[in-house]
C-alpha cells in the first residue's frame, strides 16, 4: 500500500493515477460510441434521450464521487493527527 504522507517517486504517483485517467477517458468513449451507434440505428430521438440520460448520470456520479473524495478528506485528516479511533468509530 502506498503512504502518499511521505515524498513518492513519480512512478509510483503515475501508477496511482494513470487507472483513473484512464477510467475517465473509456467513460467518455462509451457515451460517444453509445450516441453513434444510436443515432445510426435507431433515429434521431433516441440520441437526445441519451444526451439527456448522459447528464443525469454525470451529475450522479459526480455527486457521489465528491461525497467519497470529501470522506477521504475527513479519515486522511483523522488518521494524520493521529486520532484514529475516530476512524475506527465512523466506519463502522
Amino acid at each position: 500500500m502506498l503512504d502518499f504522507t511521505v515524498k513518492q517517486n513519480n512512478r509510483a504517483v503515475w501508477g496511482f493515477l494513470l487507472p483513473l485517467m484512464l477510467s475517465g477517458g473509456f467513460q467518455y468513449m462509451y457515451a460517444v460510441v453509445n450516441a453513434a451507434i444510436l443515432g445510426r440505428a435507431v433515429n434521431m430521438e433516441a440520441v437526445a434521450v441519451i444526451g439527456v440520460c448522459n447528464g443525469f448520470n454525470g451529475l450522479i456520479s459526480n455527486l457521489f464521487g465528491g461525497m467519497a473524495s470529501g470522506a477521504g478528506f475527513y479519515f486522511s485528516r483523522c488518521v494524520g493527527s493521529g486520532q484514529k479511533e475516530r476512524v475506527d468509530r465512523r466506519s463502522d
